[in-house]
């Protein structure tokens, strides 16, 4: 009797992930649906764009490249072009697995379509393939092969081991988030005096301060009420009007002696995460950009106007150096290169921040040094050493089109923070 493989389970479930991409002419989708044919697809189809409405729900999740979706509804920008809809069946892999499988189904996707001058707008999974067949629309249907199980689209690879985290902060873990909300109260209170006269996205604070709940969202600990604070669309990945009024409450939260210093520290990521929107959204839309022959667009007004909200604060944060813990100057020193404000002073200050050679710790300092540096082949090494542990900056530089930089802001926040986490 034939073993089954270590990567699936004994009796494996039929697994669907259905790619999506655009494609700049009817030959060029062809060819590109053709590909997906030969690996063993259930389902291909070629249409013109426009012609059918992607529905998020049908295609089950959310977007794993970028966290933001396209939700422009024409897209005059594709006028003329095709699209290509295709559902792969594959035994599911173990947990273990699965997250590298992805990984490199969207990679190979990504390489099709710019294979054939046009980009990858989707790549989504659904535990249950037959829910994905029956939301599949057949309009344009050019392969049907019923029962069907494809090939991974790469050889599967061996799991990347990350290198150990660094030592443990001496700064004390976040304190009770009622400790926390007690302080954001004060400070509020000393900046607005009532809820009627703060902004709209900050009035809850002052309205609700006795509940345990903010729009029946419950922040059981600090880190859920610390995320509260941050008014940002989740589902678009980007900052919304309410987002730079909230930056001064903010800044004065992470500059205040009585809040604790681990809260310090989560207050301090939330800048580092706004950092991350707009550069995200570029990396994940730079082989559209490229298929399309055009320039970078700016980012969107709120993520401008939030950027420089926070600019207009970074100058008293970094002050602030010298009296803040080790991990908040990991943090700061993470922000100085991502807003390029303090590159001057905060370069040589690296050095005071306890990392040992080896660890991920370090690979993130020197990503930082870096950013902070501006040299290239600083910014080359760090991301060539970061793609070998961490998926998402190993996907993200696979794009030829994809800005270094861009990539290293956009990966930033997360990897700081899994460090920066390491309290004392």
């Amino acid at each position: 009797m034939t073993e089954p493989s270590p990567l699936y389970d004994a009796q494996p479930s039929e697994w669907g992930v259905r790619y999506v991409l655009c494609l700049p002419t009817e030959d060029a989708a062809c060819a590109a649906a053709d590909e997906w044919v030969r690996l063993g697809h259930r389902l291909t189809a070629v249409r013109p764009f426009g012609r059918h409405r992607l529905d998020l729900m049908k295609l089950l999740g959310d977007d794993r490249l970028s966290g933001r979706f396209d939700t422009r509804w024409p897209d005059p920008e594709l006028s003329g072009w095709w699209q290509v809809d295709s559902l792969a069946v594959y035994a599911r892999p173990e947990e273990s697995a699965r997250e590298r499988f992805l990984r490199d189904a969207r990679v190979h996707a990504a390489r099709t379509a710019r294979r054939h001058g046009g980009f990858r707008q989707h790549c989504r999974e659904a535990d249950d393939a037959s829910v994905c067949e029956v939301g599949f629309d057949r309009a344009g249907l050019v392969h049907e092969q019923e029962s069907a199980r494809a090939h991974p689209p790469v050889r599967l690879p061996t799991a990347a081991v990350p290198p150990p985290a660094g030592p443990r902060w001496s700064c004390p873990a976040p304190g009770p988030h009622e400790e926390t909300l007690a302080v954001a109260v004060m400070v509020a209170e000393r900046l607005y005096f009532s809820w009627e006269l703060a902004p709209p996205a900050m009035a809850w604070l002052l309205r609700d301060n006795e509940s345990a709940s903010h729009d029946g969202c419950p922040y059981e600990n600090t880190e859920d009420f610390v995320d509260l604070l941050l008014p940002v669309d989740i589902f678009a990945g980007e900052c919304t009007a309410d987002t730079a009024d909230a930056v001064p409450l903010l800044a004065e939260l992470a500059r205040d002696d009585g809040m604790p210093a681990g809260t310090r520290v989560l207050l301090l990521g939330l800048f580092l995460r706004l950092t991350a929107l707009a550069p995200a959204a570029a990396v994940a839309r730079a082989d559209r950009v490229a298929a399309l022959g055009r320039g970078t667009t700016a980012p969107p007004a709120a993520d401008a106007a939030a950027r420089r909200a926070v600019l207009h604060e970074m100058p008293s944060m970094l002050e602030r150096w010298a009296e803040e813990s080790d991990a908040a100057r990991f943090v700061l020193a993470a922000l100085a290169a991502a807003y390029g404000s303090g590159a001057v002073d905060v370069l040589p200050r690296l050095g005071e921040l306890p990392c040992r050679p080896g660890t991920a710790r370090a690979d993130v300092v020197a990503l930082t040094a870096a950013l902070l540096g501006g040299e290239r082949s600083a910014l080359a090494d760090a991301l060539r050493r970061l793609s070998a542990w961490c998926p998402r900056v190993a996907e993200d530089t696979d794009s030829p089109h994809a800005d270094p930089r861009l990539v290293a802001l956009a990966a930033l926040p997360d990897l700081v923070m899994a460090e920066a986490g390491r309290f004392g």
